[in-house]
């Protein structure tokens, strides 16, 4: 069974969980670039400069290119 947890623990959990999720909310939106191998298996390539950088460019061309479509909220 679990231990009533008090106040100040649960704003601590909502805190860390509040914090976690903006932590990976900023690495979802940095652009990245990955390659898969045939056996399927991811490379991230660095987007500073070379092949990266140049795949990184395009997609955002296309991105640009495409009709934007408002999602419906469930």
């Amino acid at each position: 069974m679990k231990e009533p947890r008090g106040t100040f623990a649960r704003v601590a959990g909502l805190v860390g969980g509040a914090a976690a999720a903006l932590r990976g909310r900023g690495t979802q939106r940095a652009p990245r670039a990955v390659a898969y191998d045939a056996a399927g298996h991811p490379r991230v390539l660095p987007t500073s400069a070379g092949a990266g950088a140049e795949l990184v460019q395009i997609a955002e061309r296309m991105i640009a290119l495409a009709p934007r479509r408002r999602r419906e909220r469930p």
